[in-house]
């Protein structure tokens, strides 16, 4: 199970995605480290990918369930958990533990329902402690920074995260993956297209909900520590065009493969730059 590549230059993320452009305005030191978690990341849900035999899925899950472990205690033997080990303990921080993303795998693998919305956003939880909370901690390790990155990670990570799943809902839900608190009698009014009136009515006031939770936590984040976080800001801002995308669709699911990337580099170019002066975006800013 183990493998001998060393860690990308580049995360496995399509140009334009949150992940790619996190990483590209991101410092120039802080690239390596983000580029393996987001491969980390990538290995560990893959093992839920469709088509993978259900003992091997269950093999790799345990094995990177094992390997994760390994890393929290700073001896993983995977390249990239190594890449990601040697740059957070450079940066004075504890090496990550990813267990939560082994979760995240296996709630995919069993297809589970959420059948409530606490357990959806728990599943939403993991992804934030197992992925986001690494990638801000990366670009800001400064201690004296830590409430204020802390506070900001808990507070957009779940925004983040659900915004990606609703942009690839009924996709997901032909899986058998619905991505929502929903009785189970509903979920098959996700799995086709187009979306009835009262789907997209519920996805759009969801939308909106996690675009302001975006702009409540860019809000919070004190100027000085906006800097720092410039390259999360952008995917911050990313994922609100992602939302607005989605609702333009609507009743059909936005198709993420048709993502322009060269608009999303720019919008994301200009958040970085708002943010290295202690700014934010219009999209981030909070509506008054």
């Amino acid at each position: 199970m183990e493998a001998v590549a060393a860690a990308p230059l580049a995360p496995p993320a399509p140009p334009g995605s949150g992940r790619q452009l996190a990483w590209l305005f991101a410092p120039r030191q802080s690239r390596p480290a983000l580029a393996a978690l987001f491969g980390l990341e990538a290995e560990i849900l893959g093992s839920a990918r469709p088509g993978l035999e259900h003992a091997v899925a269950h093999a790799r899950l345990g094995w990177w369930q094992e390997e994760c472990a390994r890393l929290a205690a700073g001896r993983p033997r995977h390249p990239l958990g190594r890449e990601l080990a040697t740059a957070t303990m450079a940066a004075g921080l504890s090496p990550p533990d990813l267990r939560d993303l082994v979760e995240i795998a296996r709630l995919d693998l069993a297809t589970t329902a959420f059948e409530s919305g606490p357990e959806y956003a728990e599943y939403l939880a993991h992804w934030g402690r197992g992925l986001f909370r690494g990638v801000v901690l990366l670009l800001a390790p400064d201690p004296a920074a830590r409430a204020a990155v802390e506070r900001f990670a808990s507070e957009a990570a779940s925004a983040l995260r659900d915004i990606e799943l609703v942009a690839r809902l009924a996709s997901d839900a032909r899986l058998g993956r619905v991505h929502a608190a929903e009785s189970p009698q509903g979920y098959a009014a996700w799995q086709q297209q187009p979306w009835p009136a009262p789907q997209c009515s519920q996805l759009q006031g969801r939308l909106q909900q996690r675009g302001a939770a975006l702009r409540r936590a860019a809000g919070a984040l004190p100027a000085a520590r906006r800097p720092d976080l410039r390259a999360a800001l952008a995917w911050c801002a990313q994922a609100q065009r992602l939302a607005g995308l989605c609702v333009a669709a609507m009743p059909l699911q936005y198709d993420a493969g048709r993502f322009d990337a060269a608009a999303a580099t720019w919008i994301a170019w200009r958040t970085a730059v708002k943010a290295s002066r202690g700014g934010l975006p219009r999209a981030l800013e909070e509506q008054r």
